[in-house]
């Protein structure tokens, strides 16, 4: 059971992400799963799909946006969540974008040979940068090893507490988070089909390798609150 919006709102604040459990019912995941199929294989090849030369396949562009599973950005029991952590009006920033991560390398291990990074909007960061709220729309259930998201907790206080320093903002922009002063060590992140992960921008996250023979589809969603002065 989700808590209460306070208690998401103090956990994104303190740890840099929380998790909203159920958003999406078992109908929501079955109609959506085959559309993953249908439009990302092991095989599929850039430009359709950025890879990295690894398992991970995430669509590249509007120019191939997937309506059918980017209309999940603006479901009714998603856009609830995101109101109940931002606490204000918002709008969706970007086409969501669908991912796939098959059994094989993706970014490291967690505890061994895994590397994070930031999603700088903007070098340094812009004064509303910090405000964009990240989301991931589980569509398979994410267990221990399965390329689940990998995150360090906390980490958007150190990024941001050392935006000021020269010598570790340009370590930070350059992505090198590597025995980074501060840092506490990472966490696979484990959730069921229909959760969703929202995550702030500056923390310190990534992918990871899928160990087990499930292959892990999710969808990015970027969201930001409607300010006084916010264009339409």
């Amino acid at each position: 059971m989700n808590r209460a919006p306070c208690e998401h709102r103090q956990e994104y604040e303190e740890l840099g992400y929380t998790i909203f459990k159920g958003v999406l019912d078992k109908s929501d995941i079955q109609m959506a799963l085959p559309i993953f199929d249908e439009i990302i294989t092991p095989d599929t090849e850039p430009p359709v799909v950025c890879s990295n030369k690894g398992a991970r396949r995430q669509l590249n562009s509007a120019e191939y946006c997937e309506p059918r599973l980017s209309n999940f950005g603006e479901h009714p029991s998603v856009l609830e969540s995101v109101s109940a952590l931002l606490g204000r009006p918002f709008r969706l920033t970007r086409p969501p974008v669908p991912t796939v991560t098959f059994s094989g390398n993706a970014g490291g291990v967690p505890g061994k040979n895994w590397s994070g990074h930031v999603d700088w909007y903007s070098t340094p960061p812009g004064d509303l940068d910090s405000l964009n709220i990240l989301g991931i729309v589980h569509f398979t259930t994410i267990e221990p090893f399965g390329g689940g998201f990998t995150l360090v907790p906390g980490s958007h206080h150190v990024v941001r507490g050392n935006l000021g320093n020269p010598e570790l903002n340009q370590r930070m922009f350059s992505q090198n988070f590597r025995d980074f002063p501060g840092l506490q060590d990472e966490q696979e992140m484990r959730a069921h089909a229909g959760d969703i992960l929202y995550y702030h921008p500056f923390l310190v996250h990534g992918a990871s390798d899928n160990q087990s023979t499930t292959a892990r589809k999710v969808l990015h969603t970027h969201y930001f609150p409607l300010l006084d002065s916010s264009p339409i």
